[in-house]
C-alpha cells in the first residue's frame, strides 16, 4: 500500500492523511496527544463537513509515549460526526470549530475500519487492538 501525509502539501482537503494498504484509499484526520485521562479534540468546520460528506473519511486518535512513540490507536464511530454536528440558529452568528470530549464508548480500538481485509494469522496488535500492551495506559482507549 501507501501513504500520503496530504496537510503536508496542502491543508485544504480536511484530513491530513492518505491512507492505501489496498485499491482502497482512506482519508484520515488524524489527532494526537500524550494526555492519558479525558480526551478532548478539535475540528474544523471544514473538517468536520468533510468528515460528514466522505464516506472514506476516518478520525484516528493516537496516543503518544513520553518517548513519542505510537502507544495507542483508536478510530472515532464514524456516526459520531453526523449525531454530534452543531447547528447555526442565526445567521450573525455561525460556528467555525468544534470541539469533542470523547469516550472509550465513542471509539473503536486500532484501525478497525480495515478488519475485512486481514487475515488470522496478520500479528498487528497496534493495528487490531489499538495497543501492543494488554492494558492501555489511556483511560480514553476503549478495551477490544
Amino acid at each position: 500500500g501507501s501513504t500520503q501525509h496530504i496537510a503536508l502539501h496542502n491543508d485544504g482537503f480536511g484530513y491530513d492523511v492518505m491512507f492505501a494498504p489496498s485499491s482502497k484509499a482512506w482519508h484520515l484526520e488524524v489527532k494526537t496527544t500524550t494526555r492519558r485521562g479525558r480526551l478532548v479534540i478539535h475540528l474544523s468546520k471544514h473538517e468536520h463537513e468533510v468528515g460528514t460528506l466522505d464516506p472514506l473519511w476516518r478520525l484516528v486518535v493516537v496516543g503518544l509515549d513520553e518517548a513519542g512513540q505510537i502507544a495507542a490507536l483508536a478510530t472515532a464511530r464514524h456516526e459520531l460526526m453526523r449525531q454530534r454536528v452543531p447547528q447555526n440558529v442565526d445567521a450573525t452568528a455561525v460556528w467555525e470549530s468544534v470541539r469533542y470530549e470523547l469516550s472509550p464508548r465513542d471509539l473503536d480500538p486500532g484501525l478497525c475500519f480495515l478488519n475485512a481485509s486481514w487475515t488470522d494469522d496478520d500479528d498487528r496488535s497496534l493495528l487490531r487492538q489499538g495497543s501492543e500492551d494488554s492494558e492501555s495506559r489511556f483511560a480514553w482507549m476503549p478495551i477490544p
